[in-house]
């Protein structure tokens, strides 16, 4: 498997920060913007691509510490420590923002 990371544009960030409203979507916290991060929720080095549907936004805490692990695989380790109810609501706001919004055309 080719784990070649693909560049995030410019765009590509503005348009996935846009999407989750310039907040973290693992803590809810929110920075700014210049501290906030783009993730792979399927990390690339097992199969993610750089596209909105894969990518969110992140504070540095949460990249460092989700670090190569998918957001399930993060979500079984942190459950040992937080309450399970708000990893579930994660995982359902991000596959929501994901399937409801998608990023609009640049206009020529």
């Amino acid at each position: 498997m080719d784990t070649k990371r693909e560049p995030v544009t410019p765009y590509m960030r503005m348009a996935v920060m846009g999407r989750d409203e310039h907040v973290c979507v693992y803590c809810g916290t929110t920075e700014e913007e210049s501290k906030l991060q783009i993730d792979h929720a399927i990390p690339v080095s097992k199969g993610g691509r750089s596209n909105f549907e894969n990518l969110v936004t992140c504070c540095q805490h949460c990249n460092y510490w989700k670090g190569n692990r998918t957001v399930e695989e993060w979500d079984a380790d942190e459950q040992k420590l937080h309450d399970r109810s708000l990893f579930t609501a994660l995982l359902e706001r991000i596959k929501k923002r994901s399937k409801n919004k998608k990023p609009r055309k640049k206009k020529s």
